[in-house]
């Protein structure tokens, strides 16, 4: 008479090495740290010492682990040119900076060619805003909406401080 193969044993041999193996997963992804594409067994563990130098060095002041606090005098941070208030990155800042806020005429004249600006950026901005809504390549929406809302600004402020 012949006998089989214990089949059970292997199958259940089988279902208890997945079993280990979905409780006790190996390290996945990266650590912290790691280089970029590098797996888990190919990172060098940092050394202790490394690690209690990096510490002491981040208690002094610097920002980055990796690299020493530059030494020596810093020097005095450069102080920002003082901005117009009315600088919103448009073309009309620095005509703005010199306009004479008592002239009406400078300044009617300076407006309406603001205003043209804004009706001309309006117009852009709604061809672009029909092609997005076509599902259209808009690549200049955003810039022509922060451009038109700016142009606003910078007009608000112009006629709020005419004549003052």
């Amino acid at each position: 008479m012949l006998q089989e193969a214990p089949v059970g044993a292997a199958a259940k041999a089988a279902a208890d090495r997945t079993s280990r193996q979905m409780m006790r997963p190996g390290a996945q992804g990266r650590p912290a740290g790691g280089a970029p594409g590098a797996q888990p067994d190919q990172i060098p563990a940092p050394q202790p010492l490394q690690r209690l130098q990096n510490h002491l060095n981040m208690k002094q002041g610097a920002q980055d682990p990796v690299t020493q606090a530059p030494s020596g005098a810093a020097s005095p941070p450069p102080t920002p040119a003082q901005q117009h208030p009315a600088a919103y990155g448009t073309p009309y800042d620095q005509e703005i900076a010199g306009l004479n806020m008592n002239d009406p005429d400078a300044i009617q004249e300076l407006l309406g060619r603001m205003n043209q600006s804004i009706v001309t950026n309006q117009s852009e901005l709604e061809v672009q805003d029909a092609a997005a809504a076509k599902g259209l390549p808009a690549p200049n929406q955003d810039r022509l909406g922060v451009s038109g809302a700016n142009l606003g600004k910078q007009r608000n402020w112009v006629q709020k401080n005419q004549l003052a």
